[in-house]
């Protein structure tokens, strides 16, 4: 937190109005990335409600495309999920391949993960993994290399594993997390998400960045006309 601390530090130089209005542009801030951390942790959430689906829908079927062995389980070709939610918002999850032992069908390896879901009434999220474990008894969706989610507004997250518990509907990592915003970086050597209690829990080396206003970039803001000197060379 030091960057913060020393951004808002300098305020005995500054009038008395001056810090209250410095005090209310950072109040904003926090709460705008408040809000950030609940929207990238509904978008980890909502992935995990839907992993039920896609786990049904990759059961071997003749549907499903091309099958075929791998070290003995059935390799099944890019099984895909795609419809609406009950506000009539389309979805989409598919994975490049899945796999499934003829002696563990509860189980089933994901590879490359990708989607797109709704996020609340107007804003999207994107999201890709390399490969993932879902396991249907126990109803845990694990992660076994870096989550990407990027929102319709830019905002970033990144985790490096994870597990998603449906039933619990939570998300754990004990691994490095980074989000991001136009306004705010976070990262964290790890991270809890509870759907249910609306509770986000960082630990470890926690660290947060906040983008003054008159720093952040702007539009065309670096673009400067040439000179008549540059323009007739």
């Amino acid at each position: 937190m030091s960057d913060v601390e020393h951004q808002f530090g300098s305020g005995h130089a500054h009038s008395v109005r001056e810090r209250v209005l410095e005090a209310r542009r950072h109040g904003r801030r926090v709460r705008s990335f408040g809000s950030a951390l609940f929207f990238a942790a509904g978008a980890i959430l909502a992935f995990g409600v839907l992993a039920t689906a896609l786990a049904t829908l990759a059961i071997p079927t003749p549907e499903l495309g091309d099958m075929d062995v791998e070290d003995g389980r059935v390799v099944m070709g890019a099984p895909k999920l795609e419809g609406r939610n009950s506000s009539d918002q389309p979805y989409r999850i598919e994975a490049e391949s899945a796999l499934q032992s003829p002696d563990d069908l509860n189980r089933l390896e994901l590879r490359g993960i990708t989607g797109e879901l709704p996020l609340g009434s107007d804003s999207r999220v994107a999201f890709n993994s390399d490969a993932g474990f879902y396991d249907a008894e126990n109803q845990f969706l694990d992660f076994l290399s870096p989550l990407d989610l990027e929102t319709s507004a830019g905002d970033t997250a990144l985790v490096q594993d994870g597990r998603i518990d449906l039933l619990a509907g939570s998300f754990v990592s004990d691994k490095p997390v980074r989000l991001k915003t136009e306004t705010t970086t976070l990262t964290a050597d790890s991270v809890r998400i509870d759907s249910r209690s609306r509770t986000i829990l960082f630990k470890g080396s926690v660290r947060m960045q906040l983008v003054p206003d008159d720093v952040r970039p702007q539009a065309n803001a670096s673009e400067t006309p040439p000179s008549k000197e540059t323009a007739n060379e």
